[in-house]
């Protein structure tokens, strides 16, 4: 890899000189000499594809070559470890169900306290450790273990250092053996792993397991059989990266070293497909992994990537090379042929660049015929077209915000007065009582409702009802001021906002709207009486100092003036209790 980067260096170091040395060449003018720049192009253009092409093939022939090698072995292997497993399961199964191990613990664990009996027991199960141990070479050490988990015999000399998963009663209850991970041990030099099986009574209760400590030489065995190549190196895995056996083994007997956690990832992932990555020895390699089913570990084959693809890299190589005089020959005719069109192109992309920039005044004069010269009437149309839609969208934009404008106004607008909606009211009390409270000016509020209307309504009907409501909207919008508010509360109640207006100046104008009221512009009630109006007026700050407690506040002085007979104006007192509202 290194390599091909150092010719594609050179290469185009080699292509810029050739490009300034071409400089001063004249430009080609005339058609043949275009012609037989494009026949010189479309000659050296089959010679590079079928150049490259019988690199591909070659490489992907030593890739199948070299995949199929390693898959079968590290296929092959992968079975053979299962085997070997399986055998080790076999034998712990012998050994738990023995008759000597399940009699002797379950004496064990029925006595109490020790006896000749139990010494008897212990004895025996130690004696026949020791004789399974010297017929089964797998084994370094046999050990039985109680209910507790304590040791009960073992075949070893010294005390039993095996130690048993810390849920091991779970583990065997539910899965029956347990596979421990494999280690490395210290004491013996070598890897090692941990076999638990469970021992049963003669009414399947458990007594106690049996657990193996597992020498892996078995493994090396299966790894160095067969006899492969020696430039095939193999190795078992864990999915932790932990490397369990390896062949050839390390020269200096100490333990194999790991995996880097995303090689091992990739491995795992690509299972059976060729996979790319630096071994321990930090030397490039390609393998394959075969996954085991019993063990959830892997067998790894890999090769030497340097070795065997050698000779596919001379072919790569070479291939370069030729692809570099090609695009010398290439690059020379290119330039000549692009001297008769770089002018009228830089036009259109300068033209292009002023478009892209949203100038559509462009209009690029045609100089030359031909393609070039129709690519360029073309651009032409396309500018004048561009400039036509973009005065279509500016107006249409215009359409869509006057309607935007119109949709607002009906959405705070009260359909049936035309003065502004409860939503609208709230947000505008509020912000006016701010600015009122910032700048230290007055503001009053008139809360009005028509006294009797839900009568009026009953006799008259509800388009009576309506018309009521519009002439009082009428009314407000002819006795305020322009910089006064006014909104439709909700139902026959209305809601006035006067801006610097202070409580002597609200009232005179709340009086004005209510005689106005009173002198029939409304019409008259079924028994001949004039419609009416009651006004409730606040002040902030002195009725309260947010809008709810100022709202309340006229809200309380309407009802007062209900109270008091209706038709009437009455101003809130701080003092004012809260009235339960009579019917209106």
């Amino acid at each position: 890899m290194a390599g091909s980067a150092l010719i594609w260096r050179h290469l185009l170091t080699y292509i810029k000189k050739t490009i300034a040395q071409l400089r001063g060449v004249s430009r080609l003018n005339s058609i043949r000499s275009k012609i037989i720049a494009f026949s010189l192009v479309a000659t050296l253009l089959p010679s590079i594809s079928m150049g490259f092409l019988s690199y591909r093939n070659n490489l992907r022939v030593l890739e199948e070559k070299v995949s199929k090698e390693l898959t079968s072995i590290s296929s092959q292997k992968a079975r053979e470890l299962d085997l070997w497993l399986k055998e080790r399961q076999y034998e712990l199964r012998v050994f738990a169900s023995s008759y000597e191990v399940a009699e002797n613990l379950d004496r064990l664990s029925g006595a109490r306290p020790p006896s000749s009996e139990t010494s008897f027991a212990r004895n025996r199960l130690g004696d026949y450790l020791k004789s399974v141990g010297h017929r089964f070479a797998d084994y370094d050490e046999l050990a039985v273990f109680d209910r507790t988990g304590a040791v009960v015999a073992t075949n070893s000399q010294e005390l039993s250092d095996i130690a048993l998963p810390a849920d091991w009663q779970h583990l065997v209850s539910s899965e029956g053996l347990v596979l421990g991970e494999p280690y490395w041990d210290a004491k013996r030099r070598a890897r090692s792993m941990v076999l638990v099986g469970p021992i049963r009574g003669s009414r399947e209760d458990l007594l106690g397991v049996i657990a193996g400590r597992v020498n892996l030489r078995g493994i090396d065995a299966i790894l160095k059989s067969q006899g492969q190549e020696e430039r095939e190196l193999l190795h078992v895995i864990t999915r932790g990266g932990l490397i369990v056996s390896s062949f050839p083994p390390p020269q200096d007997g100490d333990a194999p070293p790991s995996l880097p956690p995303a090689v091992t990832k990739d491995l795992f992932g690509a299972s059976g497909t060729p996979t790319e990555f630096v071994n321990p020895d930090a030397e490039e390699v390609v393998g394959t992994l075969a996954a085991t089913s019993r063990l959830g570990w892997g067998v790894v084959a890999e090769k030497s990537r340097g070795v065997e693809y050698a000779e596919v890299a001379h072919i790569r190589n070479f291939t370069i090379l030729l692809t570099a005089a090609i695009f010398a020959g290439v690059g020379f005719a290119a330039y000549l042929l692009g001297l008769s069109l770089v002018r009228p192109l830089e036009r259109l992309t300068k033209g292009a660049g002023e478009v892209a920039t949203g100038d559509l005044d462009v209009d690029l004069p045609v100089s030359v015929g031909g393609e070039v010269g129709y690519l360029t009437v073309v651009f032409n149309r396309m500018v004048a077209r561009l400039r036509k839609a973009r005065e279509e969208i500016e107006a249409t934009n215009k359409a869509l915000l006057s309607k935007n404008e119109e949709l607002h106004e009906i959405s705070i607008t009260d359909g049936l007065t035309g003065l502004r909606n409860r939503k609208h009211m709230n947000e505008t009390v509020v912000s006016e009582l701010s600015r009122a409270a910032r700048h230290g000016f007055p503001i009053c509020i008139l809360m009005m409702d028509i006294d009797r209307f839900k009568t009026f309504n009953d006799t008259k009907g509800h388009q009576a009802g309506d018309a009521v409501l519009r002439g009082l909207a009428e009314v407000l919008r002819e006795t305020l001021r322009g910089t006064d508010y006014a909104a439709r509360y909700g139902g026959e109640e209305f809601l006035v906002l006067l801006p610097h207006t202070g409580l002597e100046e609200a009232l005179r104008t709340a009086e004005r709207i209510r005689s106005g009221v009173a002198a029939g512009r409304l019409g008259t009630h079924a028994d001949g009486g004039a419609i009416t109006l009651s006004v409730g007026v606040a002040s902030f700050p002195e009725c309260g100092s947010d809008a709810e407690k100022v709202i309340r506040q006229a809200d309380i002085a309407l009802y007062e003036a209900k109270r008091e007979g209706r038709d009437r104006v009455v101003a809130a007192r701080l003092s004012t209790p809260a009235v339960n509202p009579a019917s209106t």
